[in-house]
């Protein structure tokens, strides 16, 4: 009798320390396929590169070289079921850089070359909002996931230039305050190169991007790190030209103040294509075993 007791008294053990163990266990993330992110909220880091240009209406035969910049900062996304959310605050450095040549006369028979090339950089802080598409289901499990992206983006200039540049001897970070324009002029065995301020006001920018990227996810233990590589197209809605944005205050004969739209016979835009690399962090809720729920409900 006491054999067969204690026989039952082991297995009934033996299951109760079995469902211990399953209970003080995470629960299981969501499978790849059925979420985007692992998380409805993610954090990340951003960086990249934009090549950016000044297009002037009134030039015209210039060679557009650009400025090749840097992009750093923080994103913040909302996930749905195929679309996410952001906002994005970035640290950018953008310019333009331009030349152009021109044949002038020398003597009755000769001809040389008069060549121009102008300069600037400038950082700026930047707030963008994208609107992101994703293309669940193109591969296998979702571990590798195409999207498209639209967002409107303000450009904030911070009145100076910080580049890498030679300084001292030494090649690093180089501030220019306040902002420089460089004009450099060679014709013949003569160059002449001169600097102008410029202010900073007129380079705030309203942009409008539109890009194509791709999301991949490195799975770690109940969550995953997410990689995201995209290229956009950043087209300048403001004109960088105008005294201010699309309305001007003009006062008549009598006195009388009003607001008219602004000829926009010249017209300045910044624009820039870029590439993207973010590292992003789901951000997960703490997931309880049954026991915490079945402790928190005594109380």
């Amino acid at each position: 009798m006491k054999k067969p007791f204690l026989i039952v008294m082991l297995l009934l053990l033996t299951v109760s320390m079995s469902a211990q163990r399953q209970f003080r266990k995470p629960l299981k993330s969501t499978k790849p396929g059925t979420n985007l992110a692992f998380s409805n909220y993610t954090v990340g880091l951003k960086l990249g590169c934009p090549w950016s240009i000044l297009l002037n209406s009134e030039l015209s035969e210039v060679n557009y070289l650009g400025n090749f910049g840097y992009t750093a900062g923080f994103v913040a996304e909302r996930y749905f079921q195929r679309f996410s959310i952001g906002i994005e605050g970035l640290f950018s450095q953008k310019g333009t850089k331009m030349s152009y040549d021109m044949n002038y006369q020398v003597s009755l028979t000769t001809t040389d070359v008069f060549h121009r090339e102008f300069f600037m950089g400038y950082n700026v802080a930047s707030v963008r909002i994208p609107l992101t598409y994703y293309f669940k289901g193109t591969f296998k499990d979702d571990k590798v996931v195409p999207y498209v992206f639209i967002a409107p983006q303000v450009d904030i200039p911070l009145g100076f230039n910080a580049t890498l540049g030679e300084k001292n001897g030494k090649i690093g970070f180089v501030f220019e305050k306040p902002l420089i324009q460089h004009t450099l002029t060679s014709y013949g065995t003569i160059t002449d190169s001169q600097e102008k301020p410029v202010d900073k006001k007129a380079l705030l920018s309203v942009n409008a991007l539109a890009g194509m990227g791709i999301m991949g996810r490195i799975p770690t233990e109940g969550s995953a790190i997410i990689l995201k590589f995209d290229i956009a197209a950043n087209y300048g809605l403001r004109n960088l030209a105008e005294e201010g944005f699309i309305w001007k205050q003009v006062t008549d004969q009598n006195g009388k103040k009003s607001l008219v739209l602004k000829d926009n016979d010249k017209t300045i835009r910044s624009h820039d294509v870029e590439a993207n690399l973010t590292i992003i962090i789901p951000i997960k809720k703490m997931l309880h075993d049954a026991c915490w729920n079945f402790k928190s409900n005594m109380y």
